[in-house]
């Protein structure tokens, strides 16, 4: 059974939020999939935004676009699902990446990597919340995927009404 229903000969269409590191990797596993037929890529930087959905695009058979996005505005990803109607949404968007803090060789960086994950929640919660609050919004109905911990980020969402329909879990990279 599938998770997402085609929007059109039988692919689907998919709205990729974020594109750090794991949004870059699933964009280019996305393009390549036969049930995606189109891939829409949202993300605040347009300049490398637009060349990387060239390259995934030429990963695969999807058509690859790039729309940028604040994510952070809930009028704007309310508007962007209103305008996309994708099938599928992942939300893979973070005010800082957990991984990028472990290459970083700052002191700061040192710090927090060294005090553990609790207090990175606050930069996982924002991105997630907001696209959340926008497809509640738009009145968007159909899967979201939250990439941005969500065995910790979905019981929060869960108490406001907000939780996205699954994660993609984090318990095993934090243990």
């Amino acid at each position: 059974m599938s998770l997402v229903a085609p929007h059109v000969n039988g692919q689907a269409r998919v709205l990729l939020i974020g594109l750090g590191d794991l949004g870059r990797r699933l964009a280019l596993a996305l393009a390549a999939r036969a049930e995606v037929g189109e891939l829409v890529l949202a993300a605040r930087r347009a300049e490398d935004g637009t060349s990387f959905a060239e390259l995934a695009a030429a990963c695969g058979s999807a058509l690859v676009r790039f729309q940028p996005l604040d994510c952070l505005n809930v009028d704007a990803v309310a508007s962007l699902l209103d305008r996309e109607q994708p099938d599928l949404v992942v939300q893979c968007a973070a005010l800082l990446s957990p991984w990028a803090i472990g290459t970083l060789a700052t002191p700061g960086a040192r710090v927090l990597a060294s005090v553990g994950f609790a207090v990175q929640l606050p930069a996982q919660v924002p991105a997630v919340l907001a696209v959340m609050q926008a497809a509640r919004a738009a009145g968007f109905r159909k899967p979201i995927v939250n990439c941005s911990f969500p065995d910790v980020t979905h019981p929060i969402l869960a108490r406001l009404g907000l939780a996205p329909t699954i994660g993609i879990g984090n318990a095993g990279m934090i243990a």
